[in-house]
């Protein structure tokens, strides 16, 4: 193993260690998928994957189809990666270390007012040069974005219509 493979591996797991302290009990059933390891298709990078699902409470069949869920339970995969980027952040030059966490919650949910598709009901992309800054946006995601989407969807006051 080349040393950048192990260098991008060791600031994973701190970064992945830092996740898991501050964010990872403020989404339900969050379970590790893949423990974090070297890209396998890149020369460079390492990520780490969570799994975590969304109960839907029981409700009449035209109240769900009204407000846009048809699945019984919304899945959801976050992404952890750190990796040096090749291509530079502000210039060619401009070679460091970047974090990003992704997170999508999908199913099949309404689309329009007579078209269904499999589709994202959430998602979120942070792009950060600091493990703290990564965290700190993500953090602010679920405070603003993800906890009245989970509790909209807990108390069936979600709506097809609205973003979160």
């Amino acid at each position: 193993m080349k040393r950048e493979q192990i260098q991008d591996l060791s600031t994973l797991k701190t970064f992945n260690k830092a996740f898991t302290k501050e964010c990872l009990l403020q989404i339900p059933t969050c379970t590790i998928y893949q423990e974090a390891k070297n890209k396998e298709y890149l020369p460079y990078g390492a990520s780490a994957i969570y799994v975590s699902k969304i109960q839907v409470p029981a409700m009449p069949a035209a109240k769900a189809k009204r407000i846009g869920l048809q699945d019984k339970t919304i899945q959801g995969m976050i992404w952890l990666d750190s990796e040096i980027n090749p291509n530079g952040i502000t210039c060619k030059q401009d070679k460091t270390r970047t974090y990003t966490i992704q997170v999508a919650f999908y199913g099949n949910r309404k689309y329009t007012q007579r078209r269904w598709e499999h589709g994202n009901f959430i998602k979120y992309y942070a792009y950060a040069l600091t493990i703290d800054q990564a965290i700190k946006e993500f953090k602010c995601w679920l405070k603003y974005s993800f906890q009245p989407f989970q509790q909209a969807i807990e108390t069936g006051t979600y709506h097809w219509k609205n973003r979160y």
